[in-house]
């Protein structure tokens, strides 16, 4: 979408009001910077569509594309955080970076589900939940997955720079 055309789209969607006035005033005309600053705040979408939702009260925002956290179960994300933070106490902050074999994580994720599936709820060495285990140690294997992914795009780059000589 060119600078122009969010302009024109900005012009028919926002609203604002001063504090401490109850009116509401158009913004009819935006500088190069505003537009600058309204691409960072609305990222890179993947069409030249926007899905802008229209509330009640005429608000109005784009979220097309952008991850809803909001959706997550953040008591649950916390016990998961909690898990790593113990961790990091136990064997040192990011540790679990440094293992090579996902075999490892993926004992440990069946151990904890196991445990679970076997009626215990909780870890007897960290006292916390037995499937919060679980999910740390998915999300570490997730993350070594990724990085797997990112060398062998490496390696694929420079083979590929090498054979182009």
């Amino acid at each position: 979408m060119s600078d122009t055309e969010i302009k024109k789209h900005l012009r028919n969607v926002i609203t604002f009001s001063r504090v401490g006035d109850d009116s509401t005033e158009i913004i009819t005309d935006f500088s190069d910077d505003e537009v600058e600053m309204f691409k960072q705040l609305l990222g890179s979408p993947e069409t030249d569509e926007y899905e802008i939702p229209a509330f009640e009260n005429g608000f109005k925002k784009y979220d097309k594309g952008k991850p809803k956290w909001s959706m997550l179960p953040f008591a649950q994300v916390e016990q998961i955080l909690r898990i790593v933070e113990f961790g990091a106490e136990k064997y040192g902050k990011d540790n679990w970076q440094t293992c090579k074999e996902p075999e490892r994580y993926i004992d440990a994720a069946f151990r904890h589900l196991i445990a679970y599936a076997s009626g215990n709820k909780k870890d007897s060495e960290s006292g916390k939940s037995h499937l919060a285990h679980c999910a740390c140690n998915l999300l570490f294997l997730m993350w070594m997955d990724d990085q797997e992914t990112n060398e062998d795009k490496i390696l694929e780059e420079a083979y590929c720079k090498k054979c182009s000589k």
